[in-house]
């Protein structure tokens, strides 16, 4: 509003005008003020909510203003902290005894965590693991069976004879699930 030219004020302008500053126009800003008298003299509308305005104002300069004290502004505040006390000091004299403060969880705790997880992380753990099952089936099925071969016979310390095979290693499966050398103690 502070941009605006305000060469001409409609009746609207003039409702708010009243409604933040009164309806005395001395009250009103100076840049407001020329043209909202200008529009008051031409517009009867304005003229009479101007009027009202100027009522409401006169009745409330009649009332006089409260006193208030210190002494009761004090009472009220005692009065206010004596009932926030009357109504949390139940509360807290039903509340169980002073409890030892752990940092494990109680079982209800973890009862209750293991259902919340269960009923929303089920249906995705269910998957996952059907996943990881049927992938292990698969590699276990299509696993050929390593054969020994090259086998050697070397002395060891102590006149122990140690028998080294290599397996034949065909797929990436058997590469994990077999060892590269299989050693025996001859005897």
């Amino acid at each position: 509003m502070a941009d605006r030219e305000w060469s001409t004020v409609d009746v609207e302008d003039i409702a708010a005008l009243t409604a933040v500053y009164g309806g005395n126009p001395a009250r009103w800003p100076a840049d407001r003020r020329a043209a909202a008298v200008r529009a008051l003299a031409m517009d009867g509308a304005a003229h009479e909510l101007v009027v009202n305005e100027a009522r409401l104002d006169a009745l409330l300069s009649m009332v006089a203003e409260p006193e208030i004290s210190a002494a009761r502004v004090d009472s009220v505040v005692a009065g206010a902290l004596a009932r926030l006390d009357a109504v949390t000091a139940p509360a807290a004299a039903k509340a169980a005894p002073h409890k030892l403060d752990t940092f494990l969880p109680s079982p209800f705790d973890l009862v209750r965590t293991a259902l919340s997880w269960l009923s929303v992380r089920a249906p995705q753990a269910g998957w996952l693991a059907g996943a990881t099952v049927a992938g292990i089936l698969v590699g276990v099925m299509t696993m050929p069976s390593a054969t020994l071969s090259g086998a050697e016979t070397t002395t060891a310390q102590a006149g122990t004879a140690v028998e080294t095979a290599q397996a034949d290693v065909t797929d990436m499966p058997s590469l994990l699930f077999t060892s590269y050398t299989v050693e025996t103690h001859a005897r």
